[in-house]
């Protein structure tokens, strides 16, 4: 099992190396073909609505086709729609490019947190998820750091670099990951349509898994809008260069690995998840109610970071309590979180134009809504068991 999890870690975290080169040169790309200001967070919407539209389908289909040819085919298709994004040069086709890419990427996160998940049994899924989630911000981070160095060198480099990388990962994960041990089951025909899969879930969910979901979009809404608006701020205001966004995404990574690795273990042991997960929204919201209070580049950019540090140990935290349910509702737990990725990016870009201090607000608001219906939520668990 040990031997499953390092080799499949391998690929998830060569993916998404891959995945997020890209995401460092966006706002100068975006810059240099003199997009509105508005489009950055356009864009990012667009690909999170075709990923809040299609997440229930992968969450029903991935077991049944295969972890493996589903992680590798959301790896494809990823691909193809950001070389489709690269060489866009209206607004118009870049919106649907992302539009395409969004279809893939719960494709292959979807698969990912299945397939360890139900590698590690229920002793061990929690924390194989864990590990799953402190690769993946490990690994976004260096593929910030790498694209914003190409970037440095031509939008192309970063391009290019991203899918060579996605290409790859698809390959060994074909290659190298074995399916675990499960009763196969055979889907009908109006379960292959992913509308149906999202208008199907409905029957599973009550007040405790709504409260639960709110929480969750509400927290997705903050890392999008604020991600979105923090990547654009420190290119328009600051004028910093692309190797200046990957770095501090470099820095952020490392110390996400961290609070992964060591702080989150040691808060689920001190503290049930469900409070935990309370612990760390409310130290979020903290940090980020004070950043647009900030008078100096330094003391915004040490903000930041606080934020991305506790961002990064809330995911793992979520994902665990989201997958207890079973596919299908992980799968609308995604949706619910693209959900609020599409809004969150969405509104980072229109409020950007309006002031360009306005997302930060509208992100720490939201991260103390997460607080809220998280607070609730665990009275609500309370008074189920």
């Amino acid at each position: 099992m040990k031997r499953k999890m390092i080799v499949f870690s391998a690929i998830y975290g060569l993916l998404f190396i891959g995945t997020n080169m890209v995401h460092a040169i966006t706002p100068a790309f975006f810059q240099s073909m003199g997009y509105p200001s508005a489009m950055f967070g356009i864009a990012f919407a667009c690909m999170s609505l075709s990923n809040f539209l299609i997440s229930p389908f992968w969450g029903e289909r991935a077991g049944k086709i295969g972890y493996a040819k589903c992680f590798a085919f959301g790896a494809m298709g990823y691909t193809a729609g950001q070389i489709w994004f690269g060489l866009s040069h209206t607004p118009l086709l870049s919106a649907l490019a992302r539009l395409i890419t969004g279809l893939f990427v719960s494709s292959f996160s979807i698969s990912g947190v299945l397939y360890v998940s139900e590698l590690g049994e229920k002793d061990n899924g929690g924390k194989y998820v864990a590990y799953l989630a402190a690769v993946q911000t490990a690994c976004s981070a260096a593929g910030y750091f790498l694209g914003g160095m190409l970037g440095t060198i031509s939008f192309s480099a970063a391009f290019a670099g991203q899918a060579i990388l996605c290409i790859m990962a698809a390959m060994l994960a074909l290659a190298l990951v074995h399916e675990p041990k499960r009763h196969k089951k055979t889907a009908s025909k109006q379960k292959l349509n992913p509308l149906s899969a999202l208008w199907n879930v409905r029957g599973l969910l009550n007040a405790y898994i709504l409260t639960f979901f709110a929480a969750a979009m509400c927290a997705s809404f903050t890392t999008n809008c604020f991600d979105n608006a923090f990547n654009y701020y420190i290119r328009d205001q600051f004028a910093f260069p692309t190797s200046y966004n990957g770095i501090i995404k470099a820095s952020v990574g490392l110390l996400g690995l961290v609070v992964n690795l060591f702080f989150n273990p040691w808060l689920a042991q001190k503290w049930n998840l469900r409070n935990a997960i309370i612990v760390v929204f409310s130290a979020g919201t903290v940090a980020l109610m004070l950043l647009p209070l900030s008078q100096s580049i330094t003391a915004f950019i040490v903000l930041a970071v606080v934020y991305y540090t506790i961002s990064a140990a809330y995911l793992p935290i979520h994902q665990t309590l989201g997958a207890e349910n079973g596919g299908t509702v992980y799968g609308a737990y995604m949706s619910v979180r693209s959900f609020g990725q599409m809004i969150g990016g969405l509104l980072a870009g229109l409020f950007y134009a309006l002031n360009e201090q306005l997302p930060f607000y509208a992100s720490a608001i939201a991260f103390l809504l997460a607080v809220v219906f998280s607070v609730v939520n665990a009275r609500q668990n309370a008074a189920l068991h």
